[in-house]
């Protein structure tokens, strides 16, 4: 339980961090998004703010791996469901990214997605219960 906690309070951290580097990134390299009509902001906003949650996410997800605890051995057991929900949230990452600087159609960012998702069904990942700590357990099987 430490392990997740620490894991999701560093990714926080390192993302908050890193938020700052990356919007003046954002600035540098002019990836704003202007105001208008279509939009709810009155001055502009970085377009890139994912790659800031990104990073902080990799930085301390994948070092969990290396961890000679029982969290570490329980990530080691489904390698191939990690690897693939790893490989769908990069690709998500990236189209995300991709659609920031480019302007995507919305037909091409949901193949993606969906593909992305398929990988993850197709290694055998299953969201079986979501539980918090020993007082919420909500079971989403039959």
């Amino acid at each position: 339980m430490k392990t997740y906690v620490c894991v999701y309070f560093g990714a926080a951290l390192v993302a908050m961090f890193a938020m700052p580097l990356v919007v003046r990134l954002a600035r540098v390299i002019g990836l704003m998004d202007r105001p208008g009509v279509r939009k709810v902001h009155d001055r502009p906003v970085p377009r890139i703010g994912g790659v800031a949650i990104f990073v902080g996410f990799f930085a301390l997800t994948v070092p969990v791996l290396l961890l000679d605890n029982t969290i570490g051995q329980a990530f080691r057991e489904v390698q191939m469901e990690l690897l693939a929900l790893t490989v769908g949230a990069v690709l998500a990452f990236v189209v995300g990214l991709i659609d920031d600087v480019r302007n995507l159609r919305a037909t091409l960012k949901l193949v993606a997605l969906l593909a992305g998702a398929m990988l993850v069904c197709a290694a055998g990942s299953r969201i079986q219960h979501i539980s918090i700590g020993d007082w919420v357990r909500i079971e989403l099987g039959w």
